[in-house]
């Protein structure tokens, strides 16, 4: 079964990328015309014997490559033999540089142990599995030099020599070790850093599961670079169980897989189907929930079908972001781009791992790329919301210029609202105010000389001359009730007497228009009151509307209807003139009317007659 899924992983991966060429047999390799400036691939056929130490003529074994077509399986033990040949004199300060080998293993250079993985053992009960790299030195001889190394593997997915060796200069293979180490750290913590940024994205904005799922897919793909790069991780953790080496190893295959699909369908997700999630969970999920809870033995021969899981996911997802390329999503086509980028790394892991290509891992070089392409998405998104937040705030900006129409600035400012998206049904204050009431005298006689259109025209003509001369004394229109006018002054009493005359001299001006476009003139009464009031919202939670609710309201009402009594334009209460003080009483021509108690309020009323200097 083993066999038949690598089969079909390699039909539908391997296939696209061509046939690889076979390694030079290296069986026994001369040395003679070596200029030492480079270090030396030890691949090639090596002899090799199954479950027994060097003995008689081994057979041929490809290295880098698995044990497991001679074994049988990956399970097992076995000793490779290479013959290196130096010419006299033997060149000095060499060394070997061992890299990932599966999983214990010791190293012997003409007879003597130069290196040890693990504990190398005949049986599983003796074996101790490890996984490390390094670089040692070499004591060589002219001629003939022995390379054996004895290796032992139990419960991995593949055993034996599965990456290259190299000879060469102690020198020139620490610097080659360290500049590994230096591009695996580096892409970690480029990795490291977008993976911390996501999350910090979505700590800051919890409703934005993409950034999390991406931010968790950064931080697995670079753990996976120091778990199979040059074994860092394993160098600075030596004391960490190779078993649970092996199942982070293994997470980093299968973690990846759900969260891209996870990240694909919340970037995306009108293009994605309902079933792909099930088909997440359960493969990917399953898979690593295998990762997991049960020992390599189980989880790490499967590893080809998810191998091949994946493949098929990727077609899936694939087909997803055509759907939104199709549909015109903002940044699909370079979301594509970049994930068919990532998906080739991807490739070429899966390819690695089961030893097609003796490439290094690149998925984390991928998903850096596929970063880059996905910041550009970012850009663009980012750069098509900021005209989006301009448009709208300049439509906002424009609905509150209307908003004010209806519902007076200063009323936010009362009832200490910043928007009126903030009034509820209810908010209230209390504060003394001067209250003015306006008032088309025959007003009903007039209208009906008119038609329906004349009439409106007449008023908001009308209307358009008094709003401005209440908002240039400080005041507000509360409301305007057909032809009357209700306006609230908030500040002193002066205020309020000021824009009553200033109304006075408006409609002067009007009636002169008026009469001679050949209309009649028209006359209005006033009236102002000052005293505490309370405004507020009232209605209910689909209408509502602000208002006064007040005595003070009343008797402005009233007043402005004492003018038809006293034949006269404007009237002012006894609270207004002492609200005014003496002082600035005597710069106006104030007179004295009478006591009238109105309809509505038991005190009687102070009433003034307020006229022109002139």
């Amino acid at each position: 079964m083993r066999s038949m899924s690598r089969i079909l992983l390699l039909l539908f991966l391997a296939v696209p990328f061509g046939l690889f060429a076979e390694p030079v047999s290296k069986q026994s390799l001369d040395l003679t015309e070596w200029d030492r400036k480079s270090s030396v691939s030890l691949d090639g056929d090596w002899a090799f014997w199954p479950r027994s130490l060097p003995s008689g003529e081994g057979k041929l074994l490809k290295v880098p490559g698995s044990w497991n077509s001679l074994m049988g399986s990956a399970d097992g033990w076995g000793s490779y033999q290479l013959t290196v040949h130096f010419p006299e004199p033997a060149p000095r300060d060499l060394a070997l540089y061992v890299t990932m080998i599966n999983s214990a293993s010791e190293v012997l250079w003409n007879g003597a142990t130069v290196w040890k993985t693990g504990v190398w053992a005949p049986t599983v009960a003796q074996f101790t599995p490890d996984r490390r790299t390094g670089v040692v030195s070499l004591e060589t001889k002219p001629g003939d030099n022995l390379l054996e190394i004895r290796v032992s593997s139990w419960g991995d997915f593949n055993a034996g020599l599965t990456e290259p060796l190299h000879l060469g200069t102690l020198t020139g293979l620490i610097n080659e070790r360290n500049t590994d180490i230096i591009s695996t750290v580096f892409i970690f913590g480029c990795l490291l850093i977008m993976g911390v940024y996501h999350l910090g994205l979505f700590a800051f904005r919890p409703q934005d599961w993409g950034a999390l799922w991406f931010g968790l897919l950064s931080i697995f793909l670079g753990l996976r670079g120091l778990l199979f790069g040059p074994s860092y991780i394993a160098d600075l953790l030596p004391t960490v169980n190779w078993e649970i080496m092996m199942k982070i190893g293994y997470l980093t295959f299968s973690a990846p897989t759900l969260l891209l699909g996870l990240f694909i369908r919340e970037t995306f997700p009108q293009q994605t189907p309902r079933w792909f999630l099930p088909v997440l969970l359960v493969g990917a999920g399953g898979y690593g929930a295998m990762n997991l809870l049960l020992p390599a033995a189980w989880y790490s021969p499967s590893l080809p079908w998810f191998q091949a899981y994946v493949g098929v996911t990727a077609v899936i997802v694939c087909w997803i972001l055509g759907r939104a390329i199709w549909n015109k999503e903002l940044g699909s086509g370079l979301f594509l781009a970049g994930f068919l980028l990532f998906f080739a790394t991807v490739v070429n892991d899966i390819l690695k791992t089961n030893l097609f290509i003796p490439t290094p891992y690149l998925s984390p070089i991928g998903l850096v790329a596929f970063l880059i392409f996905q910041s550009l998405v970012m850009l663009r998104k980012f750069t098509a919301a900021f005209a989006d937040s301009e448009r709208y705030a300049r439509h906002l900006a424009r609905l509150n210029t209307s908003l004010e129409r209806f519902i007076p600035k200063e009323v936010l400012s009362f009832l200490q609202k910043e928007s009126i998206v903030e009034i509820e049904l209810g908010d209230h204050c209390e504060q003394p105010m001067s209250v003015m009431f306006v008032d088309i005298r025959d007003f009903t006689t007039l209208s009906e000389t008119m038609t329906p259109q004349e009439n409106f025209k007449f008023i908001n003509s009308y209307l358009r001359r008094m709003g401005p001369v209440v908002r240039r004394h400080n005041g507000f229109v509360d409301k305007y009730m057909g032809d009357g006018i209700m306006a609230l002054f908030p500040g002193p009493a002066q205020d309020a007497i000021d824009a009553a005359l200033a109304v006075r001299a408006a409609l002067v001006e009007y009636n002169h228009h008026r009469v001679k476009s050949g209309y009649p003139a028209i006359r209005v009464g006033v009236g102002v009151h000052r005293g505490p009031l309370m405004l507020g919202t009232i209605g209910e939670n689909q209408r509502m509307d602000s208002t006064v609710i007040s005595d003070t309201v009343n008797a402005a009402s009233r007043l402005e209807g004492l003018t038809k009594k006293f034949g006269c334009d404007i009237l002012i209460s006894g609270e207004t003139v002492e609200a005014l003080g003496l002082d600035a009483a005597s710069g106006y021509k104030l007179e004295y009317l009478d006591e009238e108690t109105v309809k509505g309020r038991k005190r009687p009323l102070k009433v003034y007659l307020l006229s022109p200097l002139v």
